[in-house]
């Protein structure tokens, strides 16, 4: 009998296991029919139809303003200065800029002259001499025909005449010398007034009244607002094909040189405004020509390699490309796209792309 009961009771908790299972597996069915279906999203991106024209890329440099018109004055003289230009003022090419005191070279050029103009009193006389003594010797000569004088009085009138020709000579020399000398006298003389070779305004000066000036050491400086350029220094492998300033493309012109290993350029702007030393800000021109011109945002770096995606329905596609040019304005791309869609959005947002998710293009 007790067997039986412990059968019945054994029987009765297996029913109740099934029943309590099968409760348990209806409701987990419920709860997963309550639970709404999941949704297929797709990717909101902006697309562009590349087109192969005419492109121009730039990219952002800081030119210097230089200008080889500038100068500085030194003398070429050594003396006291007693006046010199004020900075700040306005000069013509000509004008006195400084006057160094030239009482020493004034002095030994009128010792000179005396010296000069007695030389020359001798050589006047000694002319005379000389001429006399040839009148003499003519009329000797004549006498010695006729044993009317000595031959000893005939070689010395002869030996007193090339006495006084040589006398004559070195006269003759000394008078030369004297002339060289006045003249570089009067040459430095002209080194003690200084003046501008340019048109423009005193911008500095290195010495002031009472100074001495030194041969070779500037004493001012004077900037013209003519003949600026910009220098450009870029790295040397950068194309370079011109330069924009004030929205107007220039001209450049390689100046064979570097500086820090950068390629030194001219630019001829002519913009009086401009001043020695200055930084402008510039665009250089890197790329002209026909080609594809891509947002730097169509590109998609992986691994080294640039692509671009093509939409393909409501996917996208990678297409590798090659970048000729990285400039501000965009990329310029070897391929052709014309005739293709392609994505433009973020690297992120590509990626997403790439791994199957749908996108709807954004109108407008």
């Amino acid at each position: 009998m007790k067997k039986w009961i412990k059968l019945l009771i054994f029987l009765l908790i297996v029913v109740l296991l099934i029943i309590g299972a099968v409760r348990l597996v209806k409701k987990r069915k419920a709860q997963e029919a309550a639970i709404p279906i999941a949704k297929e999203y797709t990717v909101l991106v902006h697309t562009l139809q590349p087109k192969t024209k005419h492109v121009t890329l730039t990219a952002d440099a800081i030119a210097v303003v230089q200008n080889d018109a500038n100068i500085k004055i030194a003398s070429k003289y050594p003396g006291r200065i007693i006046a010199l230009a004020k900075v700040g003022a306005k000069v013509k090419k000509g004008d006195i800029v400084a006057w160094l005191d030239d009482t020493p070279l004034q002095s030994k050029l009128t010792s000179l002259k005396a010296q000069k103009e007695a030389v020359a009193q001798s050589i006047a006389s000694t002319k005379v001499v000389l001429r006399n003594l040839n009148k003499i010797h003519a009329r000797t000569k004549k006498l010695l025909a006729v044993k009317g004088a000595s031959i000893e009085q005939y070689e010395k009138e002869q030996n007193q005449i090339s006495a006084t020709k040589a006398q004559l000579a070195s006269l003759r020399a000394k008078l030369a010398s004297l002339k060289e000398s006045i003249k570089e006298i009067q040459n430095e003389l002209t080194y003690t007034t200084l003046r501008s070779n340019v048109d423009g305004v005193v911008a500095k000066r290195f010495a002031n009244e009472g100074d001495m000036a030194m041969p070779g050491k500037p004493i001012i400086a004077i900037n013209t607002n003519t003949d600026s350029y910009l220098a450009v220094r870029l790295p040397k492998d950068m194309p370079v094909f011109g330069v924009v300033y004030n929205n107007k493309v220039y001209l450049v012109t390689p100046l064979q040189s570097t500086f820090h290993s950068l390629a030194e350029y001219k630019v001829d702007v002519k913009d009086p405004a401009l001043i020695a030393g200055e930084r402008v800000n510039v665009a250089v021109v890197t790329f002209q020509g026909k080609g594809v011109l891509l947002p730097h945002d169509a590109i998609l770096n992986r691994n080294g390699k640039s692509y671009v995606l093509v939409i393909k329905g409501n996917s996208a596609e990678a297409k590798e490309v090659h970048i000729i040019e990285n400039a501000n304005q965009g990329v310029v791309v070897k391929e052709s796209l014309n005739g293709k869609k392609i994505v433009v959005a973020k690297p992120d947002i590509m990626l997403k792309l790439l791994s199957g998710i749908k996108l709807k293009e954004i109108k407008g």
